[in-house]
């Protein structure tokens, strides 16, 4: 539970500066339109940010951060890391260093000289009068950006949504600060312009009401600020290495990987940092902060209860949502003070692929399911060439996939001359449900045209039956080699090619389930009700038996074409 509560700290007082930075970006924005406009906006958002009780909550946000920071650098046994997140530590850890100069200028300046700060005397001081604390800065503004967007990263990435999302928020990442760089630029020219006026510099250092003597205290209070985070900083280091030291003389553990393969770590050290410190991959999409659980690992060779030794309140909670056995432990949180043999339950390339856009790892999805089976082409293909065979059976794939995918569908699999569809992977129940519908009044109207196409040739026409059905499947990419792909499998896939089958019962070309009838929010009522019993079900269930699947024009909502 406490290590719950660690991340959820983590993550708010990140949103919080996160929110901060955002405002100061897009006001430094504006000075693409004057200095008067960033002044104006300034009054307006320090109605928000300069509240006392923001202030509160905005310091409290930074210094809980910080010490998190400090915390997980503490924790970690090695430093060795993926570039990522060694990139948002080096970041994150120079803002405070940063931001202790802007600080003492303007909340210090503000709160105990009562000094009024505002855009055009820091660009005053920033393009005139000290260019290089003006650099540093903006440094400060696109690091802090670029280190909240990598821990917004983290934090989304397992989320269903951020596949189709990811690019407009990647935009929105370069965009905001490429616009405020703009903005600094010009009003920066603007201020150099302005300051060649003599009477104009006098008027700007004259409103904020500082001394020069003042001025010297708050630099003096910025390199206090300054020596305080990088003190915390080395005394962490150092303790660090001392702690490595006790470690080693305390003993060392044999942590035996798949294939033989052994290393030896400290006592102490998560199976997780004892493999990066030792170059042996393993998968941690979170970065190894118990939020995926891709790192997930069978640990052997150690009595180990249900779910073991040493287990956290978090981790046993983030095993039982994902139903794991006893002897199965999340890499980063388990710490080993004996020896043990360990098996990585996921690998780089499973994650990898469970990271590709439009895919997911053992993630339940609520989609339908379609299933159609081209009727009679078995007696069909007996007295033809092979030839023949193979350039109908792809004529004929050739045009249901395009009424399928031109539906927003995807195709699963063809199973001989009969196919699988997904529909709505990324999408809604009810839009998922009229795609499939209207792919299956696209397939009616291509078969039609099929016929005519090869009616000298074809001794009878070619008739197909399809089976709708919607419900909870478990999606991913799973196979093996070069024969993996995404796919579904669950009760639902299980029903949906039941549903397929009894279209010859009901002598019909389409067979949908009542739960794709309730999710797709049309009318189907004009179409014979029938109640089933399917194989392997409990319970009964309601479908609807449509003759020809072109019959669904006068209840799609636009024309199916």
């Amino acid at each position: 539970m406490r290590e719950t509560w660690i991340n959820r700290a983590r993550l708010i007082s990140g949103l919080v500066m996160f929110g901060y930075i955002t405002a100061h970006l897009l006001n430094l924005s504006l000075g693409l339109i004057s200095i008067a406009a960033m002044n104006a906006m300034l009054a307006v958002v320090i109605l928000f940010w300069g509240h006392p009780s923001i202030l509160v909550i905005l310091g409290a946000s930074l210094l809980v951060h910080l010490s998190l920071a400090l915390r997980a650098l503490w924790r970690r046994r090695t430093l060795r890391m993926p570039a990522p997140e060694a990139i948002q530590m080096i970041l994150g850890f120079s803002i405070p260093f940063m931001l202790a100069l802007h600080v003492a200028k303007t909340r210090v300046a503000e709160t105990h000289f009562n000094a009024h700060i505002d855009y055009s005397y820091e660009l005053l001081q920033f393009w005139v009068k000290d260019p290089l604390a003006g650099l540093e800065q903006f440094i400060l503004l696109l690091v802090a950006w670029t280190h909240a967007c990598i821990g917004i990263n983290f934090n989304l990435k397992l989320r269903r949504w951020y596949g189709r999302a990811k690019p407009y928020l990647l935009i929105a990442a370069f965009a905001i600060p490429f616009v405020a760089l703009l903005g600094f630029f010009r009003a920066g020219l603007v201020a150099r312009a302005l300051a060649r006026d003599p009477a104009w510099v006098a008027a700007i250092n004259a409103g904020t009401g500082l001394q020069p003597a003042q001025k010297a205290q708050i630099l003096v209070i910025a390199f206090t600020l300054r020596m305080i985070v990088l003190g915390l900083l080395v005394a962490l280091l150092i303790a660090r290495i001392v702690r490595r030291r006790i470690v080693q003389r305390k003993g060392m553990v044999t942590i035996t990987y798949p294939h033989g393969k052994s290393i030896r770590a400290p006592r102490g050290t998560s199976i997780l940092e004892a493999s990066r410190d030792s170059g042996i991959p393993h998968t941690s999409i979170c970065g190894g902060r118990g939020r995926c659980s891709t790192c997930r690992t069978l640990v052997t060779g150690v009595h180990v209860a249900d779910p073991g030794p040493g287990v956290t309140d978090y981790e046993r909670d983030v095993l039982a949502r994902m139903k794991m056995p006893p002897g199965v432990r999340l890499a980063c949180q388990f710490r080993p003070e004996c020896d043990v043999a360990v098996t990585p339950l996921i690998s780089l390339a499973d994650a990898r692929r469970a990271m590709h856009p439009g895919t997911q790892m053992g993630a339940e999805r609520d989609i339908a399911i379609m299933f159609c089976d081209l009727r009679g082409f078995t007696e069909l293909s007996e007295h033809r060439l092979p030839y023949d065979v193979v350039f109908l059976l792809n004529r004929y794939f050739a045009v249901m996939g395009q009424a399928i995918e031109g539906s927003g569908g995807r195709i699963d699999k063809f199973i001989g001359d009969g196919i699988m569809a997904l529909f709505g992977i990324d999408g809604d129940p009810a839009e998922a449900s009229r795609n499939a519908l209207a792919a299956a009044f696209r397939m009616s109207r291509r078969i039609d045209e099929l016929n005519e196409t090869f009616a000298r040739e074809l001794p009878n026409p070619l008739r197909i039956g399809i089976g709708i059905h919607f419900g909870t499947v478990v999606l991913g990419e799973m196979g093996w080699g070069k024969t993996t792909g995404l796919t579904a499998i669950g009760d639902c896939v299980n029903t949906a090619s039941r549903l397929e089958a009894l279209s010859k019962t009901y002598g019909a070309e389409l067979v949908v389930s009542e739960s794709v009838e309730r999710h797709c929010r049309l009318d189907l009522s004009p179409w014979p009700e029938h109640e089933i019993t399917v194989r392997g079900r409990t319970t009964a269930m309601k479908i609807r038996a449509f003759q020809r699947a072109r019959e669904l024009v006068s209840a799609l909502p636009m024309p199916a074409c």
